[in-house]
């Protein structure tokens, strides 16, 4: 992302991140979508069903979702490490 400023990606002309009530709905609509998906995934891993580690980033979700309302069209896989 050469040449973009984050800044001006995050922050609209009133100084804060979300517009309206209906965006900061949907940010916690995504919250809740990642926190669902990582609890089912804790599940599975839990009972066997994964095999392999698995990093979650339970309690951190809104970070992902924020995110990916102010840089849409990018792909986000949110958790704490970055494991490549």
């Amino acid at each position: 992302m050469a040449g973009v400023n984050v800044q001006q990606l995050i922050v609209n002309e009133s100084n804060s991140i979300m517009n309206s009530k209906k965006e900061l709905l949907e940010v916690y609509r995504r919250a809740c979508f990642t926190r669902a998906f990582e609890l089912q995934v804790k599940q599975a891993y839990d009972e066997g069903r994964i095999k392999i580690p698995v990093y979650l980033c339970v309690g951190q979700e809104l970070i992902g979702a924020a995110l990916s309302m102010a840089l849409e069209g990018f792909s986000f896989f949110a958790q704490h490490r970055a494991h490549g």
